[in-house]
């Protein structure tokens, strides 16, 4: 396919990702393209109407920096962007056509080609119409199939061979083409550097307890991993948590003697003044009497006696009974419970994917958290893994959650957020700890309630974690 047309034209709309890879292509394959066009709309607050500037910004400061392939371009030739096209009102025909004028003016008997899948409906139409009108037999129109990655043509002739290992971006470029930049990970690690050195011994741990079958008795009720004992659920909960730590690090330790002793208890309240006072003591006691007095069974105290000794939750004493270690302090406590709590499977997810798709995939990431400068905390997110092929994302989400609401509000997190900065081009994964019958109807309703199509996500149950399982799911999904 002959590609000779002069001028390439651009519909921005919020998902510039598509605008990015037809220019791509039409730079790589078309040695006549000498101006590119951007078209967006403008901000007009009279009809609750948002510019797609920013995203234009974005994809001209993206492709002009990247190099033309060595074969394509001699030393005169280079694109040209002119200035930005803003319309007023993207449901206007008239609106649109005058702005568009700009571009026909400018034409100089050259040949356009109008790439219209960023546009609205009436913006694509409209520009169209009007283009075809105005170029006559110099005019030629394409949109991205996003269901095949093809540039799909006016004329039905020409059509693309899918183009989504050809057309490469970065995960960088790709957020910064939506708006977002990369937060230091380093700086911010869930993970301490002395716990991240033990790593792979837990997670070996994991894998082995998986493979046995022991899942179960390590979150059994009967001293398995029980979240509601160790993370409480509360608005105040690390406030609170770091006073109990604060406290029981101490000798004197009034909530330590209260959690040991109902007598203690008891001396303890008669010395606080008010009803209030008494009942933010009692709540501190209870949430720690239930960690101090559980029992964790041997599953638990198998993956505790692998992390470092400094993040041993729990010890065996001289009569080899589980005993809690009071001088953990609340840093340290917190970083392991967080790992028991659901990073181990991140981390499990994380080390499988590197030992059997290292080769697949131009990128992998881990634990990425695209933000704006923005108030609105809508703005911030973190990704599991991030997968990058050619121009596609795939994101990985994981929870230990069985229950379906948990498992549906992360399904929803991972569908918006890779969509977000990737489009609707993009995959999504869903690992969780829900069972068989839970994922397909978790499964059904994403797909339902946010028209991801279908063959786009895919959701694993705890039955599906077993390394060679896990492989093969992912696998097929993610390879089709």
């Amino acid at each position: 396919m002959e590609l000779d047309f002069t001028d390439l034209a651009l519909l921005i709309g919020t998902n510039p990702l598509p605008n990015y890879i037809a220019s791509k292509y039409f730079i790589e394959e078309n040695k006549h393209l000498k101006k590119i066009w951007l078209v967006c709309s403008e901000e007009n607050l009279n009809i609750n109407q948002n510019s797609t500037g920013k995203y234009a910004l974005n994809l001209k400061e993206l492709l002009s920096k990247e190099e033309a392939p060595p074969d394509y371009i001699n030393d005169t030739q280079k694109i040209e962007f002119p200035e930005i096209i803003y319309i007023e009102d993207i449901g206007s025909k008239k609106m649109i056509e005058k702005q568009l004028e700009k571009i026909v003016k400018d034409s100089n008997n050259r040949k356009l080609h109008l790439f219209f899948t960023g546009g609205s409906k009436a913006m694509s139409a409209y520009s169209y119409s009007y283009l075809k009108e105005k170029f006559k037999n110099k005019f030629s129109a394409s949109y991205l199939s996003a269901r095949d990655f093809k540039i799909m043509f006016d004329d039905e002739d020409n059509i693309t061979k899918n183009i989504a290992d050809k057309i490469k971006i970065n995960f960088n470029d790709l957020i910064k083409l939506h708006g977002f930049e990369k937060r230091d990970t380093k700086k911010q690690n869930d993970i301490s550097i002395e716990f991240e050195k033990f790593i792979d011994k837990i997670i070996e741990k994991f894998r082995i307890i998986i493979k046995n079958e022991k899942l179960d008795e390590f979150y059994s009720n009967s001293g398995g991993y029980n979240r509601n004992i160790f993370k409480p659920d509360d608005d105040d909960n690390d406030k609170i948590m770091e006073k109990i730590f604060s406290s029981i690090t101490k000798e004197d330790s009034n909530i330590l003697k209260a959690a040991t002793s109902d007598k203690c208890l008891e001396e303890e309240e008669n010395k606080i003044k008010t009803d209030d006072d008494k009942l933010k003591f009692n709540k501190k006691v209870n949430i720690f009497k239930k960690i101090l007095s559980y029992n964790p069974n041997e599953t638990f105290m198998e993956v505790i006696g692998s992390f470092p000794e400094d993040y041993k939750i729990y010890r065996y004493n001289n009569s080899n009974r589980p005993n809690f270690q009071t001088k953990i302090g609340y840093e340290k406590y917190k970083k392991a419970v967080d790992f028991l709590d659901g990073l181990w499977l991140e981390q499990y997810v994380g080390k499988i994917i590197k030992k059997y798709f290292e080769n697949d995939f131009d990128e992998i990431l881990f634990n990425q958290k695209p933000y704006r400068n923005s108030d609105d905390p809508s703005n911030n997110f973190e990704l599991d893994v991030v997968l990058i092929k050619g121009c596609q994302l795939i994101g990985i989400s994981c929870t230990t959650a069985e229950c379906k609401d948990l498992c549906k509000k992360k399904g929803f997190e991972i569908i918006l957020r890779t969509r977000q900065i990737g489009g609707t081009e993009t995959k999504a994964i869903l690992i969780t700890g829900a069972d068989e019958k839970i994922v397909e109807k978790l499964k059904t309703e994403l797909v339902l309630e946010t028209g991801t199509v279908k063959t786009n996500i895919t959701v694993i149950g705890k039955n599906g974690w077993e390394e060679s399982k896990l492989k093969e799911k992912i696998k097929e999904f993610i390879l089709n």
